[in-house]
């Protein structure tokens, strides 16, 4: 069974940055792993360092070091080369995975004097170093052009480094279409701050949308996925900014964007203090996905699914419907301890409905707080486990 590593997201080692601000740093990862630094932008805003604890799947770790090896600064980040399709529209929830031939990423970074590179590795058990790259930190800020979009202030409670601030990119909106996505972006919004806890914390985040404009309206539907069904003959395309598509990895409804290092690039040159991603894509085909990005369509179901997938990336809570030994690992919301006088859920156990329930065959050796969570269906809130960790991961970032 492949272990997860419940682990800080970002390790400080105590050294100091001379300066107060932070770089970002675009990376490529090809389909042989090996990683290319790509670009590198300084941001003059004290970097907001996450605290909280996340269950990552595959994850990706780094060690930012000096001339003479020591380390300043290391952290994990989710695979960028892998992204996760949920399909939770029934009670038959199912997870699928997708592993991108390359992808881009980014590091953000204190900006110290003295560091001189950086060093990527997987690691499965133990920590065994699968693959290692070294990559040298140097000013690559290259000449491409810079874009500056018009950028709505969707709720702003406070500068951005003392809030947590979720930055909306629209894809297949047209320049005559801003209104409209401005209005999908608040009724995903309405719908998340009505939601507890963040309805309870809501003075705590900013949000923003890019208006990113794109050639056409909508999005591409090649029909070539073997499980369109119905939607075999529904084809189309379009010229978006992003290029997002569906039928993706022979997955109909695994939408995603194909042009993220184009997705950075707008972010870092409009707003480079984002904390958490959302993609929404202008279609009412249902679809997405979860990985570096938070991709969703303008299916009715979306705002849950924007939601659920904030769980994730945000709060780093596990599924509570059985996904697969691969996605089991000890959490917050999940555990294989089953004693009352023991499990991490402890503090709440018989309050709320909490309790122990075995997850669903061949799972059932893992337990979850809550049979009716928004970790686990469409529709229902938060259970008070999955409540609590959110708010650790507010705080844990503030």
């Amino acid at each position: 069974m492949t272990k997860h590593f419940l682990i800080f997201s970002i390790f400080f080692s105590g050294l100091l940055s001379l300066e107060s601000g932070y770089y970002i740093y675009k990376f490529q990862i090809d389909d042989k792993d090996n990683i290319y630094l790509e670009d590198s932008n300084y941001v003059d805003k004290k970097l907001k360092i996450s605290k909280v604890k996340k269950n990552i799947h595959d994850p990706l770790l780094y060690q930012v070091k000096t001339n003479q090896d020591k380390i300043l600064f290391e952290g994990s980040l989710q695979n960028p080369k892998t992204i996760y399709f949920e399909d939770i529209l029934n009670d038959n929830s199912v997870k699928h995975i997708a592993n991108l031939d390359n992808a881009y990423f980014v590091v953000k970074i204190p900006a110290f004097d003295n560091m001189e590179y950086i060093q990527f590795y997987h690691s499965k058990d133990n920590y065994v170093i699968l693959k290692e790259n070294q990559v040298k930190l140097e000013d690559n800020h290259n000449d491409r052009l810079r874009e500056i979009f018009p950028v709505s202030d969707i709720m702003v409670n406070g500068a951005n480094d003392s809030r947590v601030n979720i930055v909306f990119l629209g894809d297949g909106y047209k320049q005559n279409q801003m209104a409209d996505y401005i209005s999908d972006v608040e009724d995903v919004v309405d719908g998340l701050f009505n939601t507890i806890p963040y309805a309870n914390y809501m003075n705590y985040f900013n949000v923003y949308a890019v208006e990113v404009p794109s050639n056409d309206s909508g999005t591409d539907h090649p029909g070539t996925a073997p499980d369109c069904g119905g939607y075999n003959d529904d084809v189309f395309y379009a010229d978006t900014y992003f290029d997002s598509s569906f039928d993706l990895y022979n997955i109909h409804r695994l939408l995603y964007i194909q042009n993220s290092s184009a997705a950075f690039d707008v972010l870092t040159d409009n707003l480079p203090q984002w904390d958490i991603i959302f993609v929404m894509v202008n279609t009412t085909m249902y679809g997405g996905a979860g990985g570096t990005f938070a991709v969703f369509s303008r299916h009715q179901s979306s705002t849950e699914i924007a939601i659920h997938e904030i769980g994730h990336s945000f709060a780093g809570l596990s599924d509570e419907y059985w996904a697969g030994f691969n996605y089991a690992g000890e959490n917050s919301n999940m555990t294989e301890d089953n004693n009352p006088e023991t499990i991490i859920w402890n503090p709440w156990l018989y309050d709320n409905e909490i309790g122990i329930y075995p997850y669903e065959y061949p799972g059932d050796q893992w337990f979850r707080p809550h049979q009716n969570c928004k970790m686990q269906f469409l529709g229902p809130p938060f259970c008070s486990v999955c409540a609590e960790q959110t708010v650790r991961a507010v705080y844990g970032v503030l």
